[in-house]
């Protein structure tokens, strides 16, 4: 009989400890106390997201400025107008209009990136000209003593070929280039440092007190710049640019031969860049 009562006893603590522990939140020892256990919250990775590139197509607007100088040559070629003056190397007459003006650019371009490095092409053209005037003073008198047999009678020639002043303006219009460019970025891949290598052409006009005349020239675009991304898709630049455009040609005016040359144009410009 003592054992049924030794065995009731431990059923009876084993139901009681079953009960306790049902009854119970589960609990964790913690700092000497009995706490709840934290339920595990597993935060899911972020997602990827994909670094700012610089490959795509882009089209541009810019503002710019523009200076170059233009040499105008006058040369006399008739050898009786020569006999007739007196200082022959006073028949050879130049000025040098310089030139200025404001312009507005537009462009479309493609860039690739590799790396820390972008390299792409682009065409740009402008709008607007780059213009200047200049004068000089050609007055020629007639020398004491007879007139050449070949001028008698003309009494208008002096008036003709002697101007007291020749005014002329110059300008270039029409400016387009087309260029690759390339260059490294830096500040974490959101500035492009860059140099410009392409050919471009512009329209030199000449106007003379009588006559006028214009030609289209053609030569190496060279230039440097650097653009910097302010998001994804919009990026500022600025850029400076030589345009070998000079070009040669002759206007007659007057009964005298004008060889007209261009010699180039620096242009400096900034604007705003949109990435597609």
């Amino acid at each position: 009989m003592e054992r049924d009562m030794t065995n009731s006893h431990r059923t009876y603590l084993s139901g009681t400890a079953l009960v306790i522990a049902l009854a119970l939140p589960t609990t964790v020892l913690a700092g000497g106390k009995m706490g709840e256990i934290e339920p595990v919250v597993v935060t899911p990775p972020a997602p990827m997201t994909q670094p700012m590139t610089w490959t795509g197509f882009y089209g541009g607007l810019g503002v710019g400025y523009g200076r170059g100088v233009s040499s105008t040559d006058i040369s006399r070629n008739e050898s009786e107008i020569m006999l007739f003056v007196e200082d022959p190397s006073s028949t050879n007459q130049s000025f040098n209009p310089s030139v200025s003006g404001f312009i507005g650019s537009a462009r479309l371009g493609y860039d690739v990136q590799r790396g820390n490095f972008v390299f792409g092409g682009l065409i740009e053209g402008t709008l607007g000209k780059i213009s200047g005037s200049d004068s000089i003073s050609a007055e020629l008198t007639e020398p004491d003593g007879p007139r050449p047999a070949s001028l008698e009678g003309r009494e208008d020639v002096q008036s003709e070929i002697s101007p007291s002043n020749i005014n002329a303006n110059a300008s270039y219009s029409n400016l387009m280039s087309v260029a690759v460019r390339g260059g490294p970025l830096i500040n974490d891949g959101n500035t492009l440092l860059y140099g410009r290598l392409g050919l471009s052409r512009a329209k030199l006009e000449v106007e003379l007190p009588d006559a006028n005349g214009s030609s289209t020239g053609t030569g190496v675009n060279v230039g440097l710049g650097a653009e910097h991304l302010l998001t994804e898709s919009i990026s500022v630049f600025a850029e400076y640019n030589f345009h070998d455009v000079g070009t040669s040609f002759s206007v007659s005016s007057g009964g005298n031969d004008w060889d007209v040359k261009g010699k180039g144009l620096h242009t400096v410009s900034m604007g705003v860049n949109f990435r597609f």
